[in-house]
């Protein structure tokens, strides 16, 4: 999928996208999309660099093969709670691998993501 925008060059200008006038010379004003669902980018990325490191916390890190590992495991869960497609899921989880794994796990189960934050408040 392409998306295109109005304008060409940003040297043109647009009303509807006045943003362009501040890109630099030969920054194009369209950009390639894919196709694929990010599940599955992350699994073709952990068959192609199974020990490369997907994700860095505090010192630690989490390589793309156990990445893809804890997501199919965080999505057959899912399934066995009987989420399906279109199903909303809450997550309440700091900035940290677990939500990552969460996130990609829910998408994996066709499942949309509703993040929460965990400082939220009772009443809200």
């Amino acid at each position: 999928m392409t998306v295109h925008n109005e304008v060409a060059h940003p040297a043109r200008g647009a009303d509807s996208q006045p943003w362009l006038q501040w890109y630099e010379p030969g920054i194009s004003a369209t950009i390639e999309v894919p196709s694929d669902s990010l599940p599955h980018v992350l699994a073709r990325n952990a068959a192609r660099y199974p020990t490369r490191t997907a994700i860095r916390y505090f010192g630690r890190t989490i390589t793309y093969h156990r990445l893809e590992e804890e997501v199919n495991r965080f999505t057959s869960v899912l399934r066995q709670l009987g989420v399906r497609k279109g199903d909303r899921v809450a997550l309440m989880l700091p900035n940290c691998p677990q939500m990552a794994i969460a996130i990609y796990g829910t998408w994996q189960a066709g499942a949309v993501v509703v993040p929460t934050s965990p400082l939220y408040s009772p009443s809200e």
